[in-house]
Order: C-alpha cells, then sequence, then structure tokens
C-alpha cells in the first residue's frame, strides 16, 4: 500500500508541476518600447530615475573630445532635453558630467572635476572636498537623494 501511495503522490507531483509549466508558456510577453535618442555627439545615457520618468546623459567635448562634458537631464515622458550647466551642446563648458539622476530630477555627477550636484533650481553646487583631495564625482544616488555615493583622488606628491 506504501508504494501504491507513492506512486499516486509522484503522480500528483509530475502532473501538477506540468500544470504549471504549461501555464507558464501560455503567457504572453508585452513587446518592448523603444525610444531613441540620438545626441549626435557621442553622448551616451548613464542612468535613468527609478520612477523612470528622468535620464541622465554626457559624452566628449565637442571642440576637443576629451573632457567628459554636454550633461543633460531628459524626461522620458515628455521628451524635453536640457543640457544642464551649459548655454547649448556647442559652447566649451567646464567639465559637466551628469552620472545619476533623483526620482525628483535632480542630478549628481561632477562640475569642474569636483563632485557635485545639479537642480533647476541652483544649477551646478560643488560638495566640499577634504582636504589633501584634488577631484572626484558622485556615481549613484538614492531614489529620494538622501544618500550618494563617488570617488574622491588624491595626486600625492604633486604640486
Amino acid at each position: 500500500m506504501i508504494r501504491n501511495n507513492l506512486k499516486t503522490l509522484f503522480m500528483a507531483v509530475v502532473g501538477a508541476s506540468s500544470l504549471v509549466c504549461g501555464h507558464l508558456h501560455a503567457q504572453t510577453v508585452a513587446e518592448p518600447k523603444l525610444n531613441v535618442y540620438d545626441f549626435r555627439d557621442q553622448s551616451c545615457v548613464q542612468s535613468l530615475s527609478d520612477n523612470g520618468i528622468w535620464m541622465v546623459s554626457y559624452g566628449s567635448s565637442p571642440t576637443d573630445g576629451s573632457r567628459y562634458t554636454n550633461a543633460r537631464l531628459t524626461n522620458v515622458q515628455t521628451g524635453e532635453v536640457k543640457a544642464i550647466g551649459l548655454e547649448s551642446d556647442m559652447e566649451l563648458p567646464l567639465e559637466c558630467t551628469a552620472c545619476d539622476v533623483t526620482d525628483d530630477g535632480i542630478a549628481v555627477g561632477s562640475y569642474n572635476g569636483v563632485p557635485a550636484i545639479w537642480s533647476k533650481a541652483a544649477g551646478w553646487t560643488n560638495l566640499p572636498i577634504p582636504a589633501g583631495w584634488k577631484e572626484g564625482r558622485i556615481n549613484s544616488v538614492t531614489p529620494d537623494g538622501r544618500f550618494a555615493v563617488g570617488l574622491m583622488y588624491s595626486y600625492l606628491g604633486g604640486a
């Protein structure tokens, strides 16, 4: 009797798993919606806010190609693209890098080589640099803007 009960149990488990597998294969997956952002200056998207509304990007300088600049904030819902820290994409600004963005559209990165935050109200605001450190940037910020992480450089032995 025990052997028959085990066979019945085994068949029930196999039958149940077959139903689950059949159900999973029957689900349909929505086609992804692709949006193309062509900045024409080799800029690339760096981050998207957790709520999916804001996107930041940056690329090389239009004049020398060697510096990261041309930071942009894009409202994904409206398609509006704002150059942040520049008057236009073709001007030569100080270094201006946007690496991440909060759910409120506040960008973080670096401005002129110093960790900084950007807001619509204040523009770029450099953060204080500890003694002995030269430059750095903020790489990531929490959706609410309370915490951020990044990196700093020290150039020992230099002027």
